[in-house]
């Protein structure tokens, strides 16, 4: 999920320009000359709790994933 969420070329080359995601609407915020922070910090919310979100609900598997794989290697 990560590595699809991150792929920012890929968005900005197939989006239409009302369709961004939240990759492509930050990177068009930081090319502004007049630099809008709480936009910017608006969208950085918006585009971390997903994954943020994803790993809290699936934190039991992920710690077990860890730990058993720590312990047979």
């Amino acid at each position: 999920m990560l590595m699809s969420w991150n792929d920012y070329v890929y968005q900005f080359v197939l989006l239409s320009p009302q369709n961004i995601s939240a990759s492509v609407m930050q990177a068009h915020l930081f090319t502004d000359a007049d630099v809008q922070w709480n936009a910017m910090m608006a969208a950085a919310i918006v585009y971390a709790l997903p994954p943020l979100a994803l790993f809290f609900v699936l934190r039991r598997y992920v710690t077990t994933g860890l730990t058993l794989w720590g312990a047979a290697g």
